[in-house]
């Protein structure tokens, strides 16, 4: 897991939050585990909202995938997720996802 550094423009373009439900087909089973969590809403497809503010959403460009994720009061940086992840690659991805949730739910 590598962490992207944060930003909303890289090289003059805005990246966008990922929309197509076929690009988070690979990482469905992981989806299904965080919208389990206490206080947890699935608004749509992979953006999800911790008492109704933004949690996590995703990201993709160039065959890159990310993840947007809150810390606390404020968003955290980056979190890439592979597409096609390796069991390793989700264990590393849902314990950040585990741990920034503990810290944004008494936050």
């Amino acid at each position: 897991m590598k962490l992207r550094k944060a930003g909303k423009r890289i090289g003059g373009f805005r990246w966008g939050i990922v929309s197509l439900t076929e690009e988070l087909q690979d990482i469905k089973v992981l989806l299904k585990e965080i919208s389990k969590f206490e206080k947890i809403k699935e608004k749509k497809t992979g953006t999800f909202y911790l008492k109704s503010k933004g949690f996590l959403h995703f990201h993709s460009k160039e065959n890159k995938r990310w993840a947007d994720i809150r810390v606390g009061q404020n968003w955290g940086e980056p979190v890439d997720i592979k597409f096609n992840p390796s069991a390793l690659d989700k264990k590393k991805f849902m314990a950040e996802v585990k741990k920034r949730y503990d810290s944004s739910l008494h936050a």
